[in-house]
């Protein structure tokens, strides 16, 4: 039983009248007689910089501790690879896609998947092909890519994030599965022939949208519906694509609100997004397709609703109309068979 036990359950007329201690102490002069004195002016608690200094106790070891060595870590096995040659009509966010799903079409995998992936095959091919550094998208038949994983890895369970359409892209509106329909919106034709050619061009970006429908290359679509009309590029980015045919001499500036289906689109990359992605401003770029209440309809490697300011993009749109130039060259196609080559 505790002291304090002991007292408080001594109650009445058998607790003590006063309570001094001494009953429960050993005598203390002895054991202060038994002590010795400690001298503090032998023990130092800090050395001239002010660390804490502690005499060392006796009965331990005073030796200085062995040395450890540091254990260099062993070198971190390298990633597997495989090597890809690239088909026909490839491009790399299908190359990359795949490279993730494993061709089952059941695994969904959201836009910055592919992106990340599409970094790592551009990181890991760029010793031999310095160029698709500036321009990933700019592969040919034949070429070797060096691609992340094996190529008979199973099937990666990786969660969707989103929508499939990625690219900072909203849902495509129904009706821009039918380039006939909405208001054609404010402007006039861009030539004088009626406003065919610009039907044509939005047609066949729809054409093309639905034959490609990768989400990834979006400079892809339009490239190949301006070469069906005669107008070839080689592949490149969309933002250098679109200087490129603002430069050309091929087409007029519109402001965005006289836009209209048949113009063509073109925006930079945020600076986040190109920080994030480490591939450069590839931009976004895209053939309008209708002008509607719902805003602009578009089309490019796939069909969607032109997204709003902000996001992956800088505020702000270059739009384009083919004018009488374009329009002279394509007449010259149609009677010749040659292309105007833009680079």
């Amino acid at each position: 039983m505790s002291l304090e036990n002991h007292h408080h359950h001594r109650r009445g007329a058998d607790a003590p009248q006063s309570f001094d201690g001494t009953s429960f102490l050993p005598n203390v002069a002895e054991l202060h007689r038994d002590l010795k004195p400690i001298n503090f002016s032998q023990a130092s608690a800090t050395d001239s910089t002010g660390a804490l200094q502690f005499s060392p106790i006796k009965g331990y070891d005073t030796k200085p501790a062995a040395r450890v060595e540091a254990v260099a870590a062993a070198p971190a096995a390298p990633a597997e690879t495989h090597d890809y040659i690239v088909k026909r009509n490839d491009n790399l966010w299908n190359i990359a896609r795949e490279s993730l799903t494993h061709g089952d079409r059941h695994v969904r995998v959201d836009g910055e998947q592919v992106w990340q992936r599409i970094r790592e095959i551009v990181d890991a091919s760029r010793a031999a092909h310095p160029e698709i550094r500036k321009n990933p998208f700019f592969i040919t038949r034949g070429e070797h890519l060096v691609i992340p994983g094996a190529a008979d890895a199973p099937v990666a369970s990786v969660p969707s994030g989103g929508s499939r359409r990625g690219h900072g892209s909203s849902t495509a509106a129904a009706d821009s599965r039918h380039p006939e329909r909405g208001d054609a919106g404010a402007g006039s034709a861009p030539i004088a022939d009626g406003g065919h050619l610009a039907h044509a061009i939005k047609a066949e970006a729809h054409r093309q949208a639905r034959k490609i429908d990768t989400v990834g290359d979006c400079a892809r679509g339009p490239r190949q519906t301006l070469e069906q009309f005669g107008i070839k590029m080689r592949p490149m980015p969309a933002v250098a694509q679109g200087q490129l045919m603002e430069r050309s001499g091929l087409f007029d500036v519109v402001r965005p609100e006289d836009v209209q289906p048949g113009d063509y689109g073109y925006r930079h990359w945020s600076a986040r997004t190109i920080r994030r992605r480490g591939l450069g401003d590839l931009g976004d770029s895209f053939i309008v397709t209708d002008c509607n209440k719902k805003g602009w309809q578009a089309a490019n490697d796939h069909m969607f609703t032109v997204p709003p300011a902000g996001g992956y993009y800088r505020p702000g749109i270059v739009f384009l109309r083919p004018n009488a130039k374009f329009y002279a060259a394509y007449q010259h196609y149609k009677e010749t068979g040659e292309k105007t080559h833009l680079s």
